[in-house]
């Protein structure tokens, strides 16, 4: 063997050990953080299940907020329930492209009003299956609690979408409830950006508008209001709650089998890639 051919072969095997290091070390280190983030979750979901006492006031509801953004070590807001007094604002929202599945009792030692839990609402977690997947809207309302420091973004239930996207649903089935009355909620964590493929449009009478995703700063902004940051989203309980949720769909993010799954994915291609270098490496030192 030449001293150009060991020359060669080191070469090769060098940037072959560059190539497959790199990403071995990427895929490992993007399954720890799917580890990492269905932990979160996993946390979510037992901040959930443990849900304390309700915030029932809005000094209460953004003392928590501060408390929460400024001490790590203080108990999260999220996900805490609320029960404040208010009235809703002529004003709500349509986000666009929500998706809602039609829940059925799949266990027999469920109760029907379980149905509307927070538990199986957020989590699934209370014997139900999903049939029927439908699209449409999901409904938001703006919600002035009686000491009115700030309004409230309210999410209230689900609508279906005409067959002609260029037409508003039927929103009489989401007519706002008039008069002061209490609403039970559980504050969400924003969702986060949403790709937008279509414009905010209104409608004609201008009181109801679909918005490709919903953003309080922007919505303070337009309506010159003090809106809290945080949607709500109302328990199937609540009064002035719609008939219909769609939870399941819109809230899988606090779902910690999918990043574990992802978690599993990223290990196997790591493994996988070292299998590869070890086989090439192999071939390359036995060929001369």
């Amino acid at each position: 063997m030449t001293l150009a051919t060991i020359t060669d072969i080191r070469t090769h095997n060098t940037r072959l050990l560059i190539f497959s290091v790199f990403w071995f070390v990427a895929f490992i280190a993007l399954g720890i953080w799917q580890i990492d983030r269905g932990f979160e979750k996993l946390q979510q979901q037992s901040a959930i299940r443990d849900l304390s006492a309700p915030i029932t006031s809005m000094n209460e509801l953004l003392a928590t907020s501060n408390a929460d953004r400024e001490d790590e070590t203080a108990p999260s807001l999220f996900f805490r329930p609320v029960k404040l007094r208010g009235v809703f604002l002529p004003k709500s929202f349509l986000l666009d492209n929500s998706i809602y599945y039609d829940m059925q009792i799949a266990d027999a030692a469920t109760d029907a009003t379980e149905l509307k839990s927070p538990h199986c609402f957020l989590l699934g977690d209370c014997g139900i299956k999903t049939g029927k997947v439908r699209v449409g809207y999901r409904v938001f309302s703006l919600f002035v609690p009686t000491d009115g420091l700030q309004t409230l973004l309210v999410e209230r239930g689900w609508i279906e979408t005409r067959p002609d996207r260029n037409t508003l649903p039927d929103i009489s089935q989401a007519s706002l409830p008039r008069g002061e009355l209490l609403v039970d909620a559980i504050v969400m964590p924003n969702a986060g950006k949403r790709r937008v493929l279509r414009a905010d449009t209104l409608d004609l009478n201008n009181e109801w508008q679909i918005l490709q995703r919903i953003d309080a700063e922007t919505l303070a902004d337009k309506f010159q209001l003090d809106i809290y940051p945080h949607p709500l989203i109302m328990t199937a309980t609540s009064a002035g709650a719609m008939e219909r949720f769609a939870p399941l769909a819109n809230y899988s993010y606090i779902n910690p089998a999918r990043h574990f799954s992802y978690a599993v994915q990223w290990f196997l291609m790591a493994i996988a890639l070292l299998s590869i270098y070890l086989v090439f490496y192999h071939k390359n030192n036995s060929r001369h």
